[in-house]
C-alpha cells in the first residue's frame, strides 16, 4: 500500500513557520512550500533533453508549489545513477529536481571543510573551538540546527504543479551522497553526517544505491577523464596529467604503471603482488577508496561496504534498496519497477528504450549517455587481468552482503587472494539484518 508520506501532499507550509515545522517533527519526505516563499522556477521547465520525456510546460511560477523528496538515488559514482534518472524522470507519477544533482547534504555539511556552509573558510567557529575539538553529538547538533532552517532551500528545487499535489512524488540523484570518508567528517568524527542529515529531515523517504562491478570501473573511468580534459585549452597536458594519457590505447600503460597489475618478460599480465604497496598494504587495502585524484586514483575502487555500513545505519530497515548497473543491461524494466515498488507505486508500463553502443545498458537518451564514447576493446589477457586484481573486493562485498547476489563474477586461481580485510563486526551483522529480511 502506499505510504501517505511517498506522494507530496497538504498542508502547505511557508518560510516563516518552516524552522517550527521541522522541530515539531511535521516535516518529512512530500512536505510542501507554498510557491511564494520559495524559489520560483524560471523559464520552460522540463525534466530532460530526450523523449519519451515530458513535454515542456508553459504554466506561471504562480502555478507551482515546491515539495521534498521522498526518492534520492544515493550514488555510486559511475554506475549508472543519471541513467535512472532518465528513466524515472519518463514515469508519469515522477517529478525530478531542476539540478542534475542538487548535493544539498553535503553542501550543509561543508564537503570542503568538515563544516556547515555558513562557516566555510573560517576553519573554526565563531567561538574559537577548531572543529576538531568538538564532539560528534556537537556536530551533530549544530548541522542540523542548520538544516532546520535551510530545508525550504533544498524543497525549492523540486518544483510541482498545486493541481498535481497527492497524485506525484518527487525525486533526486546526488552520486556525491555516498562519499562518507571525507576529510572533514573523519576530523568531526561524524563520518555518517549525511546520512543522518537525511534521514532526520525525510524519515520516510526511500533510498536507492547502484553499485557497479570493481573489475569495470577503471576503464569507464579513464574515459570519462579523457572526454573532460578534452574540453579544456591545453587537453593534451591535461590528458596525461590527470588521465595517464591521451589516447584510450593509453589506458593499459597507465595500469602498469599503477602497479595494479604487472608484466613479466614475456608480457604475461598478473595482479601486482600481494606484500606490494606502502607498508605491506594488501590488494583490497591498496583498491579502496571514496576519492579519487591524477592516474593512479582512477584505479581506486568506493567501498560500497563501508557506504552501506554508514547509510545503513542511519535508515529504518527498509529505506535503502540495493540494484546492480549490470541490471541495466539483463533487466532494465524489472529494475525500474523494483524502484516504484520501493516507493509504493505500482509496477509501470515502459515506453521502449534504446541499446547504447558498446555497451549492455539500456537508455532513453543516447545523447547524454556515459556509455555512447566508442572504445577499443580489451584483449582478453588485459580483462582478464583486472577481473584477477579486483577480485578480492568483489570478495568483500559479497562475503559481507551475500543475501544481495551481486551478479560479479570472481577470478579464479592463485593470484585471485582473498578478501582479508574484511573484519565482520556488530555493524555488518545489523546491517545484514536491515538488507535481508
Amino acid at each position: 500500500s502506499q505510504d501517505r508520506h511517498m506522494l507530496t501532499r497538504f498542508p502547505l507550509y511557508n518560510v516563516s513557520g518552516s524552522s517550527s515545522a521541522f522541530w515539531h517533527g511535521e516535516i518529512d519526505s512530500g512536505s510542501c512550500l507554498e510557491a511564494d516563499t520559495a524559489r520560483p522556477p524560471t523559464g520552460r521547465l522540463r525534466t530532460c533533453s530526450c523523449p519519451p520525456c515530458k513535454a515542456a510546460t508553459t504554466a506561471t511560477p504562480g502555478d507551482y508549489v515546491f515539495c521534498l523528496p521522498s526518492l534520492v538515488i544515493i550514488g555510486m559514482a559511475k554506475a549508472g545513477t543519471e541513467e535512472m534518472r532518465g528513466w524515472l524522470s519518463s514515469h508519469p507519477a515522477m517529478r525530478v529536481t531542476t539540478e542534475r544533482e542538487t548535493q544539498f547534504f553535503n553542501q550543509l555539511f561543508g564537503a570542503a571543510g568538515g563544516v556547515p556552509q555558513r562557516q566555510q573558510g573560517r576553519g573554526k567557529r565563531a567561538g574559537g573551538r577548531a572543529l576538531a575539538e568538538e564532539s560528534p553529538a556537537a556536530v551533530q547538533a549544530r548541522v542540523i540546527a542548520d538544516l532546520a532552517s535551510a530545508w525550504p532551500r533544498y524543497a525549492s528545487l523540486f518544483p510541482v504543479l498545486r493541481s498535481e499535489v497527492g497524485r506525484v512524488l518527487t525525486f533526486e540523484k546526488s552520486a556525491g551522497y555516498t562519499h562518507t570518508r571525507r576529510k572533514g567528517a573523519k576530523a568531526s568524527g561524524l563520518v555518517d553526517v549525511v546520512p543522518t542529515l537525511a534521514h532526520r529531515l525525510m524519515p520516510s523517504a526511500r533510498f536507492v544505491l547502484i553499485a557497479r562491478d570493481p573489475a569495470t570501473l577503471p576503464r569507464s573511468r579513464y574515459q570519462q577523464c579523457l572526454r573532460q580534459m578534452h574540453r579544456h585549452a591545453r587537453a593534451g597536458e591535461l590528458m596525461t596529467q590527470k588521465c595517464g594519457g591521451s589516447v584510450d590505447a593509453d589506458f593499459e600503460q597507465m595500469v602498469l604503471r599503477s602497479g595494479v597489475v604487472q608484466a613479466d618478460g614475456s608480457g604475461v599480465l598478473s595482479p601486482a603482488p600481494l606484500a606490494s604497496g606502502p607498508g605491506g598494504a594488501s590488494p583490497l587495502a591498496r583498491l579502496l577508496a571514496a576519492r579519487m585524484g591524477g592516474p593512479s586514483g582512477l584505479l581506486l575502487v568506493e567501498d560500497a561496504v563501508e557506504t552501506l555500513l554508514a547509510w545503513g545505519s542511519a535508515l529504518r530497515e527498509g529505506r535503502l534498496l540495493v540494484l546492480f548497473t549490470e541490471q541495466f543491461g539483463s533487466d532494465p524494466f524489472g529494475m525500474m519497477n523494483q524502484v516504484l515498488r520501493h516507493v509504493g507505486l505500482p509496477s509501470y508500463n515502459w515506453p521502449d528504450a534504446v541499446r547504447v553502443p558498446n555497451s549492455t545498458r539500456w537508455t532513453y537518451c543516447l545523447a547524454t549517455s556515459k556509455s555512447v564514447a566508442p572504445k577499443r576493446k580489451l584483449s582478453a589477457a588485459w580483462e582478464a587481468a583486472l577481473r584477477l586484481a579486483y577480485t578480492p573486493v568483489i570478495r568483500r562485498f559479497k562475503e559481507a552482503l551475500p543475501c544481495l547476489h551481486a551478479p560479479w563474477r570472481e577470478a579464479a586461481g592463485e593470484h585471485a587472494g582473498e578478501a582479508a580485510d574484511n573484519k565482520d563486526t556488530g555493524a555488518h551483522e545489523e546491517l545484514r539484518r536491515k538488507m535481508c529480511p
